[in-house]
This record gives C-alpha cells, structure tokens and sequence, in this order.
C-alpha cells in the first residue's frame, strides 16, 4: 500500500497545499532514502502527522517572528525616512532662510557702504567747508588788522596834521631866522638848482622809461593792428572768394542752360536726320520690293498648277492614313475594354487578399496575446519557484529537512510537466497557425502569378501607347506641313491679287480674261482644300482627346498594379514577421525549460552558501542597530543645527533691526549734516557779505588817507614854497596809435570798395555765346572744381578767421591784464622810489649832522663818552632847529645812485598825492640816519619777506628810524 497525505506549507503569500508521499512511495528524479533516518522501526501515519505538525509550528512560529522582526525594522526605517525627510526639509527651510538673510546682509552692506560714501563726502565737504570758514575767518582778521592798521594810520595822520600844524608854525619862525642869513639862502638856492637839475636827470629817464614803455605799448598796439589787418584781409579774401564763387555759380548755371538748349537742338537735329534716312531707305526698299513682286508674280502663275495638283496627292493620302487610324482607334479600344474588365477582376481579388490578410493579422494579434498570457504564467511561475526556492532555504536552514527537497524536486517536476503541456499545446496552434500560412503564401503565389501577368499586359499596353505616339506624331507633322504649305499658298494668292490689281491699275485697257479663269479655279481649289484642312483639324483634335483618355487610363492602370505591389509586399512582410515570431517563441520555449533544469541545479549549489547568507544576516542586523544609532545621532545633530539657524536667524533679525537703526541713525547725521552745510553756506555768505563791506571800508578809508596825504602835501608845499615840483605831470597820449588805426581802417574800407567794384565789374560781363559742347562741358567741370577749391579755403578761411577772433580775444585780455598790472607796479614803484629817496637822502643828512655833532663834541670834551645805545622806552624829539638841519638841503646824488635801476631812480620826480612824505613820521624822525643808505641794498617791495613795521616804519627801516631817533636824542 502507498500513503500519501496532504501537508500544507505558509509561505509569504498564503498556505499552499503540497502532497507529500510516504516513506514508501518513491518520486523520480530523487533518491529512495526514507524521510527520517531513524534507526528503529519505520515511521507511522501517527508520527508523520506529529512531525508534520510539528514542522508547521515551527514553520509559522518562525515566519511570524521574522513577519514581526521585519515590520519592526520596517517600521524603524520608515520613520529614520520620515525623520531624515523632516530633517532635509528643515535644513531645506534653514538654508533658504539663510540665503535670504544673506541676500539681506548683502542688501544691508550696500545701503551702508552707500551711507559710509554719503559720510565720506560729507566729512570731506565738511573739512573744505571748514577750511573755507577758516579762510574766511583769516580774511576777516586780514581786513580787521588792516582796518585797525588804517584807523591807527589815521589816527596818527590826524595826530602828525596836528604836529604839522604846529611844526608849520616853528618853521615859520625858522624861515624868519633863516631869511636874514642870505649866505644860507644862497647855499639853498645853489642846492635846489642842483636838485632841479638831478629831478630834470631823472625825468628825462623817467621819460625814456615811459618811452620804451610806450614802445613796447605801440608794439602791443602795431601787433593787434597787424591781427586786425588779416583779420580784414581775410574778411576780404572771403568776399571775394564768395563773390567769385557767385559768379562761378551764375556762370555754371547759364552755361547747364545753353548745353541743355544746344542738347535739346542736336538731339532736334539728329532724330530729323535719322528720318530723313529712313525714309529714303523705305522708298528703295519699296521700289526694290515692287520689281521683286513683279518677277515673282509672274513665276508663280506657272507653279500654281503645280503645287494644286501636289496638294490633291497628298490630300489623298492623308485620307487614307486617316482611315486607317481610325480603324486602329477602334481596336484600341476593344483592347482597352477587355483590359478594364480583367482589371476590375483582379481588384476583387485583391480586395479578397485583403480581407484574408486583415483576418490574418486579427489572428496574429490574438495568438501574440496569448503568448504574453502564457509568458505572464511562465513568470508567474518563476515568481512561485522563487518564493518556493526562499521557503526551502528557511526550511534548510533551521529544520535540514530532506523532504522539502523531495517536495521541492516534486513540485518542480509538476511545474514542468505543466509547462511542457502547454508548451505542446503551443506548438501544436503553431503547427496549424503555419498550417493557414502555407495556405496564405499558396494563395499570395496566385496573387503574385496574377500581378505578373497584368504587368505583362501593362508592358503591352505601354508598347502600343508608343506606337500611338509615334503614328499620332507622324500625323501631326504632316498636318503642320499640311497647314504650313497651305499658308504659303494663301499669302502667295493674296501677294497675287495684290499683283493683279497693280497691274489691272497699270494696264487697264490689257485682256485678263485668262487669268480671271485661272484665278476662279485657283480660288475653287482653295475652298477645297480648305475644307479638307478643316475636315483634318477636325480629326487631329479628335486622335488628341482619344489619346489624352488613353492617358489617363494608362495611368489609372499603372496606380492600381503599384497598389497591389505594395500589398503584396505587404503580405510578404506579415508572412515573414509571423514566421519569425514563431521560431521566437520555440526558442523561448526551450530557453524556459533549460532555465528551469538551471534553476533546480542553482538549487542544489546555493545550499552551501545559506550559511553565509544567515551569517551576513547577523552582520546586517547589527548594522541596522549601528544605523539607528548613527539615525539617532544625525536625528539630535539636526535638531541642534535648526536650533542653531534658528538662533542665527534670530540673531541676523536683531543685526538686521539694529542696522535699520544704524541707517535711521545715519540718515539723521546726514540730515544734521545738511542742516550744518547749509548753516555754513549762510555764513560763508554773510561773511563774503561782510569781507564786501570791510573792502568797501578800506577803499573809504583809503579815500580818507590820501585825502589826508593830500592836505599834509599841501602843507609841506606851503612850508616848502616848492610849487615848483607840484605841477610836473607825465601825459600818456597815443597819437600814432590812432592814426595808425585810422589809416587802418581807412585802406581797409578802400580795399572793401575796390573788391565790390571788381565784383560790380565781373557781375557785369555780358553773357557768353558758347556753341562748343565740349569746351562747355569742360569749362563746367574745370567751375565745378574751383568751386569745390574755393569752398574749401572759404572753410579754412573761416577757421582760421575763428582762431585768429580767438587769439586776439586771448591778446586783448592779456593787454589789458598787462595793463593794470602795469599800471599797479608802476603806482607801487613810485610810492616806494618816493619813500625810500626821502629816507636815503633824509639819512644821509642825519649821519652827515651825527658825525658833525660828534666830531664837536670830541673837539670840545675829549674824554667824554657817548653812549650810543639809547633805550626804546625814551620819547625825546629833534629839536626844530635840528628838524631844520635835516631838511636844509638835499645832497647831489652820488655814485650809488647809478647803480639803482631806472625804474627806481626816475619816479622821484613824478607828481601824485603821495610823492611827497617830508611831513610824515618819517620825515620828522628818521632824516638823521638816511644820509648812509645811498649805497646800501634796497629794501624789499611791500608783499615781500620785510613785511610792515608797525613802530618805526616800512620793512628794514624801522631799526635805522629807531637808529636816527637816539642820535637825535643824544
């Protein structure tokens, strides 16, 4: 007896029912060794069912456990996902929220770098604006100590009027003491002849100086006159030039209307001549062709007869060949009928072909579906063996059960007996599928058979179309012939009649009876073959309509065999897919058997690496444990970055806020600023304001003093009685340079006039009478350069007038800045030749009386010392006595006096307000100590290093006034 029994396995899919033999029933295929090896007695159906029992608890605890370790791990990994997921979103989230904090620190950085650049400018305009204030505020000290200066100077002038008042008195009474000694008047006159003759030296180089310098002025003066000039001769050279142009251009302009007058006459001229020509060439021509004419009438009449009898020959014979196409017409047409039909025949067969080739396709269709179906199931299978393959190694692993591999070796088997039997099944619906397609190719063979024939009848019928061709080309040709000659004869018989009727004009009373005949029947002939030509045209047109129909069915033919071409050769590509898509499926086929013998031998062979696989289980276990560890830790990492981004986003917002405090902050410092600046732009105003007024004061001021100079010159020359020096001026008048420019101006309006005569005179030429084209061609082209000439130096011309308006523009102000520069140095010479003669001669007379007093002195008390240092502090004053030795007499000037330039030496007799200084400060205390100074070097001018001396006088001369005020003490 043979026991089976059911055992049924859980797999991850549900329970699958598997039969399992007894001990005794033996499976093919495995090996005959009982299930267990028990060494007693054999198993019984009771124990086979325990153990069977027992197997699948086993079976079901394990797969639970690892169901439920599985989920777990599962579970674990999608929440490490979930979590990582979060964690990349907020790092996602944290960077984009970085990023627009840093495109905000960049923002924010930009307004600050703008307001850093705002401050910048601000500070530097700031730092001008105080350094203009400073100068200002200098300035105003600058007009302030000079206003001080100027008050004190007229304090003390008003204080030295005072004293000149007083002085004036003591010198009277000194002039009172003084008249009664005539010696002394003498010696004085004697001294002031002297004078007057050293003033007149200095005049006359006074005079030479004021010469070159009036030179010098006259060459400014010749120069712009010289500027002037051009500038008017080219002023001149440009009216010319444009009134040249002028009558270049009337000229041009007269001369374009007689070459078009004298073109329009030639032309005129030369289409008279040509007519003339051709009509005396159409007179010979007529008279050539009328002798012509004559000569061919007459041999025409003799070839007319001729050409009517040709003309009958040949209508003749093209009626007959007109028959006989009519004839091959109508065969051609029978053909073309029996064609038609067989046609229509053979696309009933093909629509036929069609409809088994479209069913046939449909059945492909289907058996292709059914090949993925069984495909599905093969993969199904394989998905089964798989799972199978997955249950047994469990099984091997924890139980080393043999009977799975029976069971396992039995299913196998089973899964392919099964797949052998469709496979079976298959071949056999491919046997008959190829069947149908032998049959299909058998009738796809008549099909071709009979395409191959309607291409044969195809062939036939091009043939004979050619023939056609050729037959309905002959008939053409000889219809144009036919048409051609028949034109020939009517142009001869209208050139005839034309003939005729010269002649019957020429010779009227001549008999034309004949010749009427002969045209009445030449005229009945043309009718006939007229009519015959129609008739002709007629049946051309005829043979050209049969033949475009043939034509077209030719081509109606040809489409439809292209037609079944293309399915045949569509059927023949479906035969062939269907053939290799047979052979396809076989080797998949048995591709899928030999898969499945690979299948159980991988069986056996990957047993030994189960062990391995369990192994690196353990491994990954622990792995997964080191990975959720490593999740944990990326887990608490990314927690702790979003805290620190978003601590870094907190912190970027208060950067940010306090930014915006900064910028408010800085915007009301630039406002301040602004406020400051403009506040400063005020007071720079009033101060300019206030600089105006204090110069305003100094010139009045200034007015003041000279005033005052003026009135203590006065008094000095009433003291002086000097009116003498008073009245000496030097005029500056320039009458050269007027007539000069007068002269100028004169030769330049003579030459204005003469060139507009010149023009009057050249506008005034008659007209000229040019015949000559070409000379007038010439003579404009040779106008049209010089214009372009001309035009060009007018545009240089007036650059260079431009250039010389700007240069003289340039001369002028430097003239007149030359001027007043002049003008300054020469008020400042004067003043400083004026003090520094005063003091030189004054000091000289001081040391001249210090030396005499000291020699008396010495001859008197030998032994007594003079103490020349005399202490500041002590105000003594000359007495009037020696005041009146000072200004005694002025010495003849000496040696060191032609040392001194001329500009410096001669302006001490110029006449001005401030000239004469004798009643001055230094006039009464520094005449004592000037007589030394004659050789000594200058003093520097005012605005140099010497500076002003507030105490004792002007630059270096304040220690020799100090020097004059001791000896005067002693």
């Amino acid at each position: 007896m043979i026991h089976d029994s059911a055992v049924t396995l859980r797999g991850p899919r549900g329970p699958v029912d598997y039969a399992v033999p007894t001990p005794g029933h033996h499976v093919p295929g495995t090996s005959a060794q009982p299930l267990l090896d028990a060494p007693h007695a054999p198993l019984t159906l009771a124990d086979d069912a325990i153990l069977h029992d027992h197997v699948d608890k086993v079976q079901t605890l394990f797969l639970d456990m690892v169901d439920r370790q599985v989920t777990t791990v599962l579970a674990a990994l999608d929440e490490r996902e979930t979590e990582l997921q979060q964690a990349e979103a907020d790092r996602q989230h944290a960077l984009a929220s970085l990023g627009q904090a840093w495109t905000e620190v960049d923002r924010v950085n930009k307004i600050l770098m703008a307001l850093n650049t705002k401050l910048h400018t601000a500070s530097q305009n700031e730092v001008l604006m105080t350094m203009e204030q400073e100068a200002a505020t200098k300035d105003l000290r600058r007009h302030e100590e000079r206003n001080a200066a100027l008050a004190q100077d007229v304090a003390t002038a008003r204080h030295q009027v005072g004293e000149a008042s007083k002085r004036i008195e003591q010198l009277r009474q000194i002039n009172v003491a003084f008249t009664a000694d005539l010696k002394v008047q003498k010696r004085i006159q004697s001294k002031l002849k002297k004078e007057k003759e050293i003033l007149a030296r200095q005049r006359q180089e006074a005079e030479n100086e004021l010469a070159t310098i009036q030179k010098k002025y006259e060459q400014i003066a010749i120069q712009n006159h010289q500027f002037k000039e051009k500038l008017t001769e080219q002023q001149n050279e440009t009216r010319v030039a444009q009134n040249a142009i002028g009558r270049m251009s009337n000229e041009i302009s007269k001369a374009t209307k007689v070459k078009e007058l004298l073109e329009r006459q030639w032309e005129d001229a030369m289409s008279a001549m040509t007519k003339r020509d051709q009509t005396l060439l159409d007179v010979a021509k007529a008279k050539d062709a009328t002798n012509e004419d004559l000569i061919e009438t007459r041999n025409v009449l003799q070839n007319t007869t001729l050409q009517n009898e040709r003309t009958q020959l040949k209508l003749e014979e093209t009626e007959q060949q007109a028959d006989q196409f009519r004839k091959l017409y109508d065969v051609t047409r029978l053909e073309l009928e029996t064609l038609r039909a067989a046609h229509d025949k053979k696309c009933i067969d093909a629509h036929q072909a069609q409809t088994a080739a479209s069913q046939y396709e449909q059945e492909l269709v289907e058996e292709r579906k059914t090949l993925a179906r069984l495909r599905e199931e093969v993969d199904r299978q394989r998905v089964q063996l798989a799972e199978l393959q997955a249950n047994l190694h469990d099984r091997d692993r924890r139980d080393q059960v043999r009977a799975n591999e029976d069971f396992a070796a039995q299913v196998i088997q089973q899964q392919q007996n099964r797949t052998e039997r469709e496979v079976q099944g298959k071949d056999r619906s491919l046997a008959q599928e190829i069947n149908g397609n032998i049959e299909l190719r058998n009738e796809n063979a008549k099909l071709v058979l009979e395409v191959e024939a309607l291409k044969e009848q195809l062939d036939s019928q091009q043939r004979e179309k050619t023939l056609l061709h050729s037959k309905t080309g002959q008939v053409t040709q000889q219809a144009e012939q036919l048409h051609y000659e028949n034109q020939l004869l009517l142009y001869r018989l209208e050139k005839k009649d034309m003939e005729l009727s010269s002649l019957k004009l020429k010779d009227a009373p001549a008999d034309l009876r004949p010749l009427e005949i002969v045209v009445q029947n030449l005229e009945k002939e043309l009718a006939a073959i007229k009519k015959d030509k129609d008739q002709m045209q007629v049946a051309w047109l005829r043979m050209q309509q049969s033949n475009a129909q043939l034509q077209e069915q030719v081509k109606k033919l040809q489409e439809e065999n292209d037609f079944l071409e293309t399915q045949s050769t569509v059927n023949t590509t479906a035969r062939t897919k269907i053939s290799n898509e047979v052979k396809d499926m076989k080797r998949d086929t048995f591709e899928q058997n030999m898969q499945m013998t690979k299948l159980y031998v991988e069986l056996q062979r990957l047993r030994p690496k189960a062990r391995e696989l369990e192994e690196r289980n353990a491994v990954l276990e622990a792995q997964l444990a080191n990975c959720t560890l490593d999740l944990e830790e990326s887990a608490h990492n990314t927690q702790t970055a979003v805290h620190l981004l978003k601590h870094d986003v907190r912190r970027i917002a208060n950067d940010k806020a306090n930014l915006v405090r900064s910028r408010m902050y800085d915007e009301r410092a630039f406002r301040a600023l602004e406020q400051k600046f403009q506040v400063t732009k005020e007071v720079l105003e009033k101060v300019k304001a206030d600089k105006q007024a204090l110069l305003r004061q100094n010139l009045d001021f200034k007015a003041k003093a000279d005033a005052w100079s003026a009135k203590v010159v006065e008094l000095t020359n009433q003291w002086k009685k000097l009116d003498e020096l008073g009245g000496m001026h030097v005029g500056r008048r320039s009458h050269a340079h007027a007539a000069a420019s007068a002269a100028a101006v004169h030769a330049g309006r003579a030459s204005v006039e003469a060139v507009g005569a010149e023009g009057g005179g050249a506008e005034g030429v008659a007209e000229y009478e040019i015949v000559d084209v070409p000379a007038i061609k010439l003579r404009n082209q040779t106008l049209t350069f010089e214009n372009r000439h001309l035009q060009g130096e007018i545009d240089l011309s007036h650059q260079r007038i431009a250039e010389l308006q700007d240069r003289l523009v340039h001369v002028e102000e430097a003239h007149a800045n030359l001027t007043l520069r002049v003008k300054s140095l020469e008020k400042t010479v004067a003043s400083q030749n004026l003090t520094i003669h005063a003091l030189t001669h004054r000091a000289h007379r001081a040391e001249r009386i210090a030396t005499v007093l000291e020699v008396q002195v010495k001859d008197a008390r030998p032994n007594t010392h003079i103490e020349y240092d005399v202490p500041d502090h002590m105000d003594i004053e000359p007495s009037t006595t020696l005041l009146a030795e000072f200004l005694k007499a002025i010495p003849t000037p000496t040696d060191g006096d032609a040392a001194k330039p001329p500009s410096l030496v001669g302006m001490d007799g110029l006449s001005s307000p401030r000239r004469s200084m004798l009643g001055t400060k230094f006039g009464r205390s520094s005449m004592a100590t000037l007589a030394g100074l004659e050789n000594a070097p200058l003093p520097p001018l005012l605005g140099s290093g010497g500076g002003t001396g507030k105490k004792g006088g002007v630059g270096a001369t304040g220690g020799l006034v100090m020097r004059a005020r001791k000896l005067s003490r002693k």
